[in-house]
């Protein structure tokens, strides 16, 4: 997919075209907005079957694109002034009219009056966590089931034995 910024308005806030070349190559989502949380520009490099249209995003508050659990994560990260305060990876569940639930981990960076949110998908990666923790739970109820099982046993093997004094 060739992506790029969908408002072309975007290269007037001070953006270079080789900039917006990088962000595009090495992005699944990136979000511009500004420091109130208001998009003003979007890349969209996920792929989606569901005839959505990313540019139905821009002029949205950011935090209502996302789950409640999130937006204190949002507001956090508008207020970042560079990469060092916005560098630190987050994980937000997006929740878009027309889409279903998906994670994506970003990174925000301030840019003057804009905050630029680079994005990877880890859809996949949710999905293997999820499945680590259904095992661990699997082995979890496993291991009481066998704990019990070894309890009722040991009762039984006690109270069959004849009772003999024990030598200590």
């Amino acid at each position: 997919m060739n992506a790029h910024f969908l408002n072309s308005d975007i290269l007037e806030i001070g953006m270079p075209h080789d900039f917006v070349a990088l962000v595009s190559s090495v992005s699944d989502v990136a979000i511009v907005t500004d420091r109130s949380g208001v998009v003003l520009d979007i890349i969209w490099n996920l792929e989606t079957d569901q005839g959505f249209d990313p540019q139905t995003l821009i002029g949205q508050q950011i935090a209502e694109l996302v789950t409640t659990e999130c937006r204190a994560k949002i507001a956090e990260m508008l207020t970042a002034e560079g990469p060092e305060e916005g560098g630190r990876q987050r994980e937000i569940n997006h929740k878009i009219d027309g889409l279903d639930e998906f994670p994506v981990r970003y990174n925000a960076v301030g840019a003057g009056d804009t905050v630029i949110f680079l994005g990877h998908e880890i859809g996949a990666v949710a999905a293997l966590q999820s499945r680590l923790v259904e095992a661990q739970r699997a082995l979890d109820q496993d291991y009481s089931r066998l704990r019990q099982l070894e309890t009722q046993y040991l009762s039984l093997i006690h109270i069959s034995e004849p009772t003999r004094p024990r030598l200590i």
